[in-house]
């Protein structure tokens, strides 16, 4: 067996500081730098909302980006309106969407607003339940 020589020592004292570090990187956090794709603010109805059956449900949503927005998607769930995907649309862009009582089929909507910039990164979905009773 060879015998323990300076060399080996300082082939293990290199090897433990390399594999010491590794363990030991800096992470970067907080919020993230640079654009994040379109900001969405559904504002009406608010939250918590009730509406009679029979009765017209209007949202109002806004969408914001510094980028520009590419497009939008809307989903009513509850309902058999056909949304469509707004294009290339000014910043910021307000707009509504409408569902009849003929086009409500439960006893909640919810609205799902979605969109992309023009960078093609993807914001945060906004959410809004509306209770029909």
């Amino acid at each position: 067996m060879p015998a323990f020589t300076r060399r080996t020592a300082a082939y293990s004292l290199v090897a433990a500081v390399a594999l010491g570090g590794c363990t030991t990187i800096e992470r970067p956090t907080g919020p993230p730098v640079g654009p994040v794709g379109p900001q969405i603010v559904i504002s009406k109805p608010g939250t918590d909302t009730i509406v009679a059956p029979g009765q017209t449900v209007n949202f109002l949503v806004t969408v914001t980006s510094s980028t520009g927005i590419d497009s939008v998607y809307t989903e009513v769930v509850g309902s058999s309106l056909n949304s469509p995907v707004l294009l290339n649309l000014e910043s910021p862009a307000t707009f509504g969407v409408s569902v009849p009582p003929d086009r409500q089929s439960g006893g909640t909507l919810i609205l799902v607003v979605h969109g992309i910039d023009s960078l093609g990164q993807s914001g945060d979905t906004a959410v809004r339940v509306v209770q029909l009773q």
